[in-house]
């Protein structure tokens, strides 16, 4: 894992101590080099079947999964999983019975950290055309669907539940064992990784934002939970861990495995009669459509991921334009424009997708980082600093600077309460005030990364929303 600095460069995980080494075995298979999906297929199966069956996790996650989802719980008028329970917000009205729902099923939790620790995911061979589902499209891309897909939503499923068990410890007196929950979220979320699909890959990511979320609200609440100086550290090192900006092993599985369908697709004659119809509706069964051949469309497939890996590595210097554009994929061969390279279409909206939520990522953890050390501050000194600039700077990993604007956080202390802000999407400094309306400041769009391009095309009623800080203590 590695995170990006300031300026586009990466340095290693900073995380010095507790998380354990990943006990998953780490000699997965790996498409080679122009593999036909056979052998691959062959080769990975014989590596699975070889695998010790306490090995394979994915049934006992999916048992305690259907545990905590078995009984309902009377609240008011009306029925309560234990899971909806964990995901309440801390003071919320469900939030009191959290204490019910763990002496009943603590238990169940230990179990499930226990399970994600040991195992590897999937159970069962990659399957073959005969064994898909009668409405399923045979080919390569959609028999590894079928083959991480239940897996995938077992264990999201799991760590979603496993992460909010440590949220609840914090809160009742047990940092120490919160701690080892979140590492243990930290290191199954690996998991995800054994093949590793985009589909895996945006699990992978969506569990590390959630998990961010959670930690950030044991921090906000450390002065009342009486957090140690070494606790916020460790905190500090979970929110970098779950950071993982690698993403060359997805895609160049992605590639792999897009050649290998496209090249089945394309001895099949389905891109018209399948695909097309697939992406677009039936209206388009008639319609002649001029595809690239596969060592075409790998071509581009190749260019557009060069493209991604550089919108990645330029956040947040590169603000003005992405280097992956829509355009990328038209050909001007004809009189009409045309996407001859239709089939990788779907491999750039996960690009564009992925380097949006990136950017937004690297945006939120960078202000969580520096909100960790005020509180670090005042633990260390027994009161808040008075500007960021009293702040030991060997607690600090990064600069406390605003990623939309470059100049320093906002910052004020009046001897009550700090206040921590950054600028947001206009970029300027509005004094820690929120937009005008509450509801866009809570819209998960309110943190979107608009570069610069982007933000000067939207009109003035399309930019309000987003006019004032991001307030990040107050």
């Amino acid at each position: 894992m590695v995170f990006l600095a300031i300026g586009g460069s990466s340095s290693a995980d900073p995380v010095e101590e507790g998380i354990a080494p990943f006990e998953i075995s780490t000699s997965a298979p790996r498409p080679e080099s122009d593999e036909p999906f056979d052998r691959f297929v062959a080769r990975w199966n014989a590596w699975e079947k070889a695998l010790p069956e306490d090995q394979i996790i994915v049934h006992d996650l999916q048992r305690l999964n259907d545990e905590l989802w078995a009984k309902r719980y009377e609240f008011e008028s009306d029925g309560i999983y234990p899971v909806e329970v964990l995901y309440a917000e801390p003071n919320s009205e469900h939030w009191r019975l959290t204490p019910q729902i763990f002496d009943q099923h603590g238990e169940l939790f230990d179990k499930i950290e226990e399970v994600v620790r040991r195992g590897y995911l999937f159970d069962g061979s990659i399957p073959s055309c005969e064994d898909l589902e009668e409405d399923w499209t045979c080919n390569p891309e959609s028999r590894i669907f079928a083959y991480t897909s239940d897996g995938h939503s077992t264990l999201r499923q799991g760590l979603y539940g496993l992460a909010h068990s440590a949220r609840f410890l914090a809160f009742h007196d047990d940092i120490k064992g919160a701690i080892g929950r979140f590492e243990a979220v930290v290191i199954a979320n690996e998991q995800f990784d054994q093949i590793p699909t985009l589909s895996g890959r945006m699990s992978k990511d969506l569990i590390s934002g959630h998990l961010s979320k959670l930690i950030m609200q044991v921090v906000d609440a450390s002065e009342i939970l009486g957090c140690t100086d070494h606790q916020l550290k460790r905190f500090q090192q979970l929110l970098i861990s779950a950071q993982d900006l690698d993403k060359q092993d997805a895609l160049d599985f992605a590639q792999w495995i897009g050649f290998e369908t496209w090249t089945a697709m394309y001895e099949d004659g389905v891109y018209r009669d399948e695909f097309l119809v697939e992406m677009f509706g039936d209206e388009h069964q008639d319609q002649e459509y001029n595809v690239a051949p596969p060592v075409e469309l790998r071509s581009k497939m190749h260019e557009i991921s060069e493209l991604f890996i550089q919108d990645l590595k330029n956040f947040p210097n590169d603000q003005r334009r992405r280097a992956l554009r829509f355009d990328v994929l038209y050909s001007n061969e004809t009189e009409e424009k045309q996407n001859r390279y239709l089939p990788v279409s779907i491999y750039q909206f996960w690009m564009r997708t992925t380097v949006g939520v990136n950017n937004r990522d690297q945006y939120l953890l960078r202000n969580n980082l520096v909100v960790i050390v005020v509180h670090r501050h005042r633990v260390r000194h027994g009161e808040w600093p008075e500007s960021l600039d009293s702040i030991d700077p060997d607690v600090l990993p990064v600069p406390a600077i605003d990623l939309y604007s470059g100049e320093p956080l906002g910052y004020a202390y009046d001897g009550s309460r700090p206040k921590l802000w950054a600028f947001g999407s206009d970029r300027d400094d509005d004094g820690g005030r929120m937009p005008a309306s509450p509801d866009a400041y809570n819209d998960p769009n309110q943190r979107r990364w608009f570069p610069i391009e982007t933000w000067e095309r939207m009109s003035e009623e399309k930019r309000t929303p987003y006019e004032g800080d991001l307030q990040l203590m107050w």
